[in-house]
């Protein structure tokens, strides 16, 4: 990344990721060790450039297929990632979160937007 930023001079890098990447494929869980040390070796490299990271969680507002909030993981899933990765970063200012790449194909936005909403109200408790 350090030589898109000297050449190129960019200064914004999304970082994607799987959900269940990130917490072993346990929904609900906690962040996996060892996948969240990999990931974060990455998040650390682009920080270490002085840019802004964003992590970006690429699922498409799914769990292995099943829609958030529509038969597929609970809000609380969904904020629990969230929370723990908020925790985690929370001293770096120039983390970015990318909420959820591309949420698409659902039956109602409403349910999407009812998780995102619980992210509003998990902040709060960090």
């Amino acid at each position: 990344m350090k030589h898109f930023v000297d050449d190129d001079k960019l200064n914004v890098f999304r970082l994607p990721v799987g959900w269940q990447y990130l917490v072993n494929n346990q929904l609900g869980g906690t962040l996996d060790a060892g996948n969240l040390a990999k990931y974060d070796g990455l998040v650390r490299s682009c920080l270490s450039t002085g840019a802004y990271c964003i992590i970006d969680i690429h699922n498409y507002a799914r769990w292995n297929g099943q829609i958030i909030g529509q038969g597929g993981p609970r809000d609380e899933d969904f904020a629990s990632l969230w929370t723990q990765l908020a925790t985690k970063y929370a001293a770096e200012s120039k983390i970015v979160m990318g909420l959820m790449n591309e949420p698409h194909d659902s039956m109602s936005h409403l349910p999407f937007f009812h998780a995102i909403h619980m992210l509003n109200y998990w902040q709060f408790l960090i």
